[in-house]
């Protein structure tokens, strides 16, 4: 049976045990009284049971009984028993240590004995294509399965910190089992990814459950097995190195701890500086992040660095390079000696470390594997353009979207409709030079006329251009926008008011491979509105006008000809001239892809998180999902269809919210009618606003639309647009309004 389906089935197992079994284990731990009392050096103020261990040893030990009943693993089935039994041991010791409590000694003694028991059964002699002695591999072996059981019982120091880590790596070393081909491995990470997802219902802050010594133990070596067993199994060096590096945050916490407790003054014996290394304190990491940022900002933080460090791991084995591989660690060793000083702990800078891993391995890729990929530029437009004047190649174009009747100008409750004419002439050029270099611009300017509301007209320019220039492995890039518009910027504000947005941003990619690059971009935004502009007594200037800096840094993988897989992580810092309690910082992490338009799927689309961590009292934090994206497709009888979709967090203007989470969805469909010139197309959309803040509003708006077009030629289209909005409001926003007359495309 295949790795992915027995990985797919072992996880539905430890997920649905962890996740069902949590009332259950936390009746057994007040039963039994196995509680971890409130003390000094503990946060929870309350009784809080110690049985985690217990539901995610049987949610592992399922996914396990699963994996060994479904697979056949050539010989490979000693490995997963060899393991239980083992976590068994190591579980038990955790166990006796949450009751009894039990000497240092003791605990390392039956960890060796059981790792041991491990490399007895599975000699280590290699890692990836490095061959080792097979006595000095034992050696190393059982010194990593004692170290990384107790590094992953250190991290249990806040709500949901242990298992929210481990669940991210070991769903990297599913991956990994997966592009290894090692379906024992796979089986494993899966449950205990499953597992861990499961108990963290029961885990996060704050917690209702504790995984205690015997969980985070057991969590431990059971990572420990499956990194040693998928390094061994690796037929690559950047495989043999990708595990390391997923789990480097810990790893080099622990090393970073130990040391400074050993070396910590008064001078004094070795065996006494020995006996503070294991002694607990508050030097680690999650304890320093959590002291100037809260609990729940390090975790997260935490969290966004090990996925980071997991993505960057599987693109080294994707890539194939060694050398981006081996300087992520001295990367990720430089981040975590950097956040632990006091000046990169706080709540403003705790981002910066996360994008050091990646900046390092950029400057540490070989010249050798940057020439593996010659960046190109694109050359689409010298077959789409419509003219060509030398070397300019332009496309004009104009769309006439309204020639008719809005039966609410205002969007209010009470309706006033006036005759409306709306276009949009432009013009796209671009201009090469001599293949290694690009001026792509594009100016617009919509226009909108009233016949009876005069002071609705307006004319609202748009100017972008950016500068492409290819120099090898490199792509440096320069551009910037400029917009002057009174339209609406969304059904938030119902009022056409003036504004004024820029935007600056440059950056440069670098090839990596024959099919990878990394992207690195900086920009600053600003919003400007007009200081007159006043919407339900409140001063659009005072609230929204603000400035945004951002830098980005994405990973691209072209996985074939025509899609091209792209993994981002984005810090963006907002800052507000008039409201500085509305200022922000913000993590995005985003998950995507993009699809050329002659695909069989055209477009793009990316899916991911948004850490918003408010810097203004008033203003509260959130972690919301965020999706963008809009894919276009053929489907049968002629029909070809487009999908947008959109959730993110936004700011209002009004000073009572805020901010609102905003989430659109859209699908329209234009079919032709027969063999001739004429179409229909239909389209529908929602919109979703859940305003934060006082009061509880939410609002949602409809919008229908359906045309009826004809086709003059391969340019121009007209047609007849009857179409309608909806808004439902639990305040008294809501209204109606039907719109519609004929259309115009040209080089659309």
């Amino acid at each position: 049976m295949p790795g992915l389906l027995i990985g797919g089935i072992s996880a539905l197992l430890a997920g649905a045990v962890c996740l069902a079994g949590g009332p259950v284990a936390a009746r057994l731990g007040r039963r039994l009284g196995w509680l971890d009392e409130p003390g000094d050096r503990k946060r929870h103020r309350a009784s809080v049971p110690l049985t985690g261990g217990i539901l995610v040893a049987a949610g592992l030990a399922a996914g396990c009984f699963a994996a060994l009943l479904l697979g056949r693993f050539d010989g490979a089935d000693i490995r997963i028993v060899s393991l239980c039994v083992a976590a068994a041991a190591v579980f038990a010791v955790g166990l006796l240590e949450d009751l009894s409590g039990c000497r240092v000694l003791y605990r390392v003694a039956a960890q060796g004995a059981a790792a041991g028991l491990v490399v007895a059964l599975q000699p280590v002699d290699r890692l990836g294509p490095v061959e080792i002695s097979p006595l000095a591999g034992s050696i190393l072996a059982v010194i990593w399965l004692i170290g990384m059981t107790n590094a992953m019982n250190l991290l249990d120091g806040l709500d949901g910190l242990a298992t929210g880590v481990a669940c991210i790596v070991a769903g990297g070393f599913a991956v990994l089992g997966i592009l290894q081909g090692d379906a024992a491995s796979t089986g494993v990470a899966a449950a205990l990814f499953a597992a861990c997802a499961g108990f963290l219902r029961w885990n996060w802050r704050p917690a209702r459950i504790f995984l205690g010594d015997n969980g985070a133990l057991l969590i431990g070596f059971v990572l420990a097995w499956l990194a040693l067993n998928l390094a061994d199994g690796a037929s690559t060096a950047t495989g043999a190195l990708a595990p390391f590096v997923m789990l480097g945050m810990p790893i080099f916490d622990t090393l970073l701890v130990a040391a400074a407790r050993f070396t910590a003054p008064p001078r004094r014996r070795p065996v006494d500086r020995m006996r503070s290394v294991v002694r607990a304190d508050r030097r680690h990491l999650h304890y320093l992040l959590a002291a100037v940022a809260g609990e729940r900002a390090a975790v997260l933080k935490l969290f966004a660095f090990t996925a980071g460090a997991c993505a960057l791991a599987v693109v080294t084995v994707v890539s194939g390079s060694v050398v981006l591989a081996a300087a992520v660690l001295p990367g990720q060793l430089l981040a975590v000696a950097l956040w632990r000083r006091g000046s990169w702990r706080g709540s403003r800078t705790a981002t910066i470390p996360l994008l050091l891993p990646a900046l390092l391995a950029l400057l540490a890729s070989s010249p050798g594997t940057a020439r593996a990929q010659t960046n190109r530029l694109d050359e689409s437009y010298r077959s789409e353009a419509r003219m060509q004047f030398g070397s300019v190649y332009l496309t004009p174009r104009f769309t006439l979207d309204r020639l008719g009747i809005d039966t609410n100008v205002f969007n209010t409750a009470d309706p006033e409709e006036d005759y409306v004419v709306a276009g949009t002439p432009a013009v796209d050029v671009w201009v090469p030079f001599r293949r290694r270099a690009l001026l792509t611009t594009t100016v617009a300017a919509r226009g909108e006329w009233f016949h009876k509301f005069e002071g609705e007209r307006s004319v609202n320019p748009d100017a972008s251009a950016r500068l492409d220039l290819a120099a090898g492995p490199l792509t440096f890039f320069a551009g910037g926008r400029w917009l002057d518009t009174r339209q609406r910027p969304s059904f938030d504000i119902d009022l056409r008011a003036r504004r004024v947005e820029t935007r600056e941003n440059g950056g440069v990619r670098v090839g990596l491979g024959p099919k990878l690059a990394l992207d690195l971009e900086v920009a600053r935004d600003t919003v400007t509105f007009d200081g007159d502009e006043f919407f339900e007594g409140t001063r659009l200037a005072e609230t929204l006008d603000r400035e945004e800096r951002a830098a980005r840094a994405a990973f691209r993988w072209r996985r074939t000809p025509l899609s091209t897989l792209v993994l981002a992580g984005e810090s963006r810092r907002m800052r507000f001239d008039l409201s500085p309690e509305r200022d922000s910082d913000n993590v995005i992490v985003t998950l995507g892809a993009e699809f050329e338009p002659r695909a069989a799927i055209a477009g793009a689309f990316e899916v991911g998180v948004r850490q918003f961590e408010a810097l203004g009292a008033a203003v509260s934090d959130e972690t919301e999902v965020v999706v963008r994206g809009e894919l276009g497709f053929s489907l049968p009888a002629d029909v070809r269809a487009t999908v947008e979709a959109m959730r993110d967090i936004e700011y209002s203007f009004s000073p009572r919210h805020h901010y609102y989470v905003v989430a659109r969805y859209g699908l329209e469909a234009r079919r032709r009618l027969g063999s001739g010139p004429f179409d229909l197309s239909a389209r529908a959309a929602r919109d979703e606003y859940d305003y934060v803040g006082a009061g509880n509003r939410r609002d949602v708006v409809l919008q229908h639309s359906l045309t009826f077009g004809y086709r003059l030629n391969e340019s121009v289209r007209i047609g007849l647009r009857v179409g309608d909005v909806r808004r439902s409001s639990t305040t008294l926003r809501g209204f109606d309004a039907l719109q519609a007359g004929i259309v115009f495309e040209y080089g659309t």
